[in-house]
Parts: C-alpha cells; structure tokens; sequence
C-alpha cells in the first residue's frame, strides 16, 4: 500500500501546477457531491418519519372523533328508547345500542389500522430515501475520484499500481 501511495504522491507532484488544481478540484468535488447526496437521503428520511408520526397522530384523533360521534349516537338512542318507555336492558333496544357498540370498534380499529399502515409505509419509503442517498452519494464520490485519476493519468491509469 505504501508503495502506491508513493507512486500516486510522484505522479501528481509530477502534474503540471493546472492539473493539480484540476485533479484536486475533481476529487473535492466528488467529495462534496457525494456528501450532499447522502445527506440529502437522510433529510429525506426524516421528513418520511416526520409523516409517519403526522400519520398515527392524525388516526388517533380521527379514532377519537369517531368514538365522540358513537358515543352521542348511542346516547341519544338510549334517551330515545327510554323517552317512549321501552326497556333498555333486553330486547330490540338492547341489540341495536349493542351493535351501535360494535360497529363503533370496528371503526375505530380499522381507523388506527390504517393510520399505523401509513406510518409503516412512510419510515419504508424514509429507509429507501436515505439508501438511495447512500449510494448516489457513493457514485458521486467515486465518479469524482475517477475523474481526477483520468486528469493525473492523462486518460488512462499505468501499471504503477501493481
């Protein structure tokens, strides 16, 4: 390792003072492409799971919603039914607060449900956001640092790396 990084250091002290510039400003400028791809991806991230919080607050106050309005429902059913002097405790009363009840739950499930099946999907899409910025980021770099090997190299690498 040693003798090519001597080999790289004679090679560019060799260059030209332009194409020392040149070369360093292709690596730099790899660098920082790369850099700003991958932070990029992270930003990205975070804003995905700044969503999936936003998702899972907004079902939550959605299933509260639905439960207020469910509640009223079976409430003014019950005056209702007691108003026109029917018995709460058993019969046709009885079974339809009771299914009132239960479709009450079923809503409130399926409201949370989805909420949490958004907030997955978004920290999904936040893992592949910042993947992807991750190897831009690493193409950048690379293309950055290919290029200034072709302007030390003259457009073609030597065999002094063996």
């Amino acid at each position: 390792m040693c003798d090519f990084l001597s080999s790289l250091q004679t090679q560019f002290q060799g260059l030209s003072t332009a194409n020392q510039i040149g070369t360093l400003a292709k690596a730099g400028g790899g660098l920082m492409g790369g850099m700003s791809q991958f932070e990029a991806g992270q930003a990205g991230k975070a804003a995905y799971g700044y969503n999936a919080q936003i998702a899972k607050e907004e079902a939550q106050d959605k299933a509260g919603t639905t439960e207020q309005s469910y509640d009223k429902l079976m409430g003014r059913q019950a005056s209702l039914y007691a108003k026109a002097g029917v018995s709460l405790t058993s019969g046709s009363p009885l079974l339809v607060m009771t299914a009132t009840a239960a479709q009450k739950g079923k809503e409130e499930s399926e409201i949370k449900r989805s909420g949490q099946e958004q907030a997955n999907l978004d920290r999904y899409y936040g893992k592949q956001t910042a993947f992807a910025g991750t190897m831009g980021g690493v193409g950048a770099f690379l293309k950055g640092l290919a290029g200034a090997a072709t302007n030390m190299y003259g457009g073609g690498l030597t065999s002094d790396f063996s």
